[in-house]
């Protein structure tokens, strides 16, 4: 590799390991706090689950799409500006897509050394050193292919659905998938091409009739937060999922007392909720900031925070469903709190540019208290609707 390689790589590096200790910190405190409610044998279970020799392939989709979720929160950061200055460096297209593809997969870090933990508890605390070298490696190749599946490139319809199979396919156990997802994971980069060249000058711009009536231009909100969203909302629900899956898993795989299984939906609700807004919050403060041309709008600012607020809350409506497929009761305390955790994700997304985890962290650490908080004392749901106002 040449010089100026070596030192774009290096750069993404520190990026991508700045980016794993901001979302280290959150990752830490939602493990501890899982592990002083749910105990050991919850995560034990758990472990042999993704890892033991009785786990399915759907073991593997759900580890693919926790690190596709994770790659996701940090693909905006990492590729925003690459079309500008950098593309006038002496070096290749290709080369500064691997070397940012190469720092979002060091940013899933935190989440890679908590699944390397779980599979270190499956194969006996490291008894069996071939299967737990296999996870390793299987760990080593989903991460690069969740970051292609999100990161952009020239051919992104050839590209991701490759990707994701990879990503799946790579952690779906043995040795025979892992070799198959490290082909795959080789085609996509193949045909992935270079960074696309974004371009401002086909970008429609609102005409003067949207911004009339009251109800017309609330669409124009709407408009603007879907195209910065866009296939961000898939990647959200995934993470979303994670927390009810372990959640149900846990609830169909013992046999609980009702109190039990009430304490399982709300930890498990209220941690999807918090999840998809810290993703999509991220996403928003990245792609759509606060730019000055929307305060020129004749909207006041507590209109734009509720647009943002509602926009959040009608998101997170598939997952209360399905919490309300373990729990009807938990589900609905868990409603009561959404109202509160959306207004507060909204005004994150505003204090973003100030603090250096982003939207992410601050709706994270308040989030994951009000989920341990609800779990333990579900009507503390009735004072946070109360306080929403």
């Amino acid at each position: 590799m040449n010089a100026p390689g070596a030192a774009l790589l290096r750069f993404h590096l520190h990026v991508g390991s700045r980016l794993a200790l901001r979302a280290l910190m959150p990752t830490v405190a939602a493990a501890v706090g899982g592990l002083f409610l749910l105990g050991d044998d919850f995560f034990i279970s758990f472990a042999r689950l993704l890892f033991g020799p009785g786990s399915t392939g759907g073991s593997g989709v759900l580890i693919g799409c926790a690190a596709v979720g994770f790659a996701s929160v940090a693909a905006p950061r990492v590729c925003r500006g690459l079309g500008g200055w950098m593309r006038h460096l002496p070096i290749h297209g290709k080369a500064q897509r691997r070397a940012a593809l190469v720092a979002i997969a060091v940013a899933q870090a935190p989440l890679l050394v908590g699944l390397a933990a779980f599979a270190w508890v499956a194969t006996g605390f490291g008894k069996h050193l071939g299967a737990l070298l296999i996870d390793f490696l299987a760990l080593a190749v989903c991460a690069p292919a969740a970051a292609l599946v999100v990161m952009p490139v020239e051919r992104p319809l050839a590209v991701r659905p490759l990707a994701l199979a990879a990503a799946i396919v790579a952690v779906s156990g043995g040795a025979w998938p892992l070799g198959a997802a490290v082909l795959l994971v080789l085609a996509a980069d193949a045909v992935a091409g270079e960074l696309p060249r974004h371009s401002t000058a086909g970008t429609p711009i609102p005409s003067r009739g949207w911004l009339g009536g009251g109800g017309v231009a609330g669409l124009i909100e709407l408009r603007i937060a879907w195209r910065a969203l866009k296939w961000r909302l898939l990647s959200a629900w995934m993470i979303g999922l994670l927390p009810l899956g372990a959640a149900f898993l846990f609830v169909a795989n013992n046999e609980l007392a009702p109190r039990h299984v009430r304490l399982a939906a709300l930890l498990g609700g209220a941690s999807a909720v918090v999840l998809l807004f810290a993703d999509l919050g991220e996403a928003l403060g990245v792609r759509r900031p606060a730019w000055p041309w929307a305060r020129s709008l004749p909207w006041s600012a507590d209109r734009r925070v509720q647009a943002d607020a509602l926009l959040l809350a009608a998101h997170a409506l598939p997952l209360l469903l399905v919490t309300a497929k373990i729990d009807l009761v938990a589900a609905v305390a868990v409603l009561a709190a959404v109202p509160w955790l959306a207004t507060r994700a909204a005004g994150a997304v505003r204090r973003a540019p100030e603090r250096r985890t982003g939207a992410s962290g601050e709706i994270l650490i308040e989030g994951f208290l009000l989920a341990a908080a609800l779990a333990l004392l579900p009507w503390l749901s009735l004072l946070t609707l109360a306080a929403t106002p």
